[in-house]
């Protein structure tokens, strides 16, 4: 016989399904993961939201500062990454008028560093957590192609959750692009009418590896008119972070 689940229980299962996806969720999907009723999994998601440990954007769900406060520390380097870099940011992000995102690989997907929002409102769940999967957005796309992995080993990529082998092979495809290019774009793809622009960091002997984003509505970003400009601002800041990187302006 199957022993009662507590309202502990119930909790503890909705939290680890929000956890454990690498997109936001709906009420439906996280009660087919949960095997809870409907009724009760919407109420422990109402709870969860006025308590932060939850964010519900749109009909979606996802974990809240609450918890990701709770189970991330951030690291020596990216503290000196973020105090570094944070100038350049604003000047990109004055520019631009955008929302701007500086991230690097880690915690299972992409963590944000810094973020800056300003007056700019674009529905993203980002703009509620620092943690976003690698494989949907243009920052973690435009990292995860410099992992330099063969297009056959994609499958054993860190950071990426792709279920099928033709989306596998999509996304190889799109991460060789991103190489020859130099620019990852993402238009609606983790968030609903958002669209982001993102460039890496040139290698240094730091051994971090970063990229800036440049993120809009998608009817409002235009990725070629502000890409020179978030080049520039990822040169400058490579050459903060260590200043024997070459200027290639």
């Amino acid at each position: 016989m199957q022993e009662k689940l507590t309202s502990v229980d119930k909790v503890l299962l909705v939290l680890k399904a929000l956890g454990d996806s690498s997109y936001p969720l709906q009420l439906r999907e996280v009660v087919e993961l949960v095997h809870l009723a409907k009724s009760t999994t919407h109420r422990l998601l109402a709870a969860l939201v006025r308590y932060d440990l939850v964010v519900r954007v749109g009909e979606r769900y996802l974990l809240g500062d609450g918890v990701i406060d709770w189970a991330v520390t951030m690291s020596r380097d990216d503290l000196s990454l973020r105090s570094t870099v944070l100038p350049h940011l604003i000047d990109l992000h004055n520019s631009t008028q955008s929302v701007v995102f500086l991230g690097v690989l880690g915690d299972g997907g992409v963590h944000y560093v810094s973020s800056l929002f300003g007056h700019t409102v674009i529905k993203t769940p980002s703009r509620q957590r620092d943690w976003a999967p690698a494989h949907c957005t243009a920052v973690g796309k435009v990292l995860l192609s410099g992992l330099r992995r063969r297009p056959d080993a994609l499958p054993t990529y860190p950071f990426i959750e792709v279920a099928s082998a033709g989306a596998r092979s999509a996304l190889a495809a799109e991460l060789r692009t991103i190489r020859r290019t130099g620019f990852a774009y993402n238009r609606e793809q983790y968030a609903p009418g958002v669209a982001c622009v993102a460039v890496a960091l040139p290698d240094t002997d730091s051994g971090i590896h970063a990229a800036i984003g440049v993120c809009d509505r998608a009817d409002r970003l235009r990725p070629l008119e502000v890409l020179g400009n978030l080049r520039r601002t990822a040169l400058i800041s490579a050459i903060a972070m260590h200043p024997g990187v070459p200027n290639r302006e």
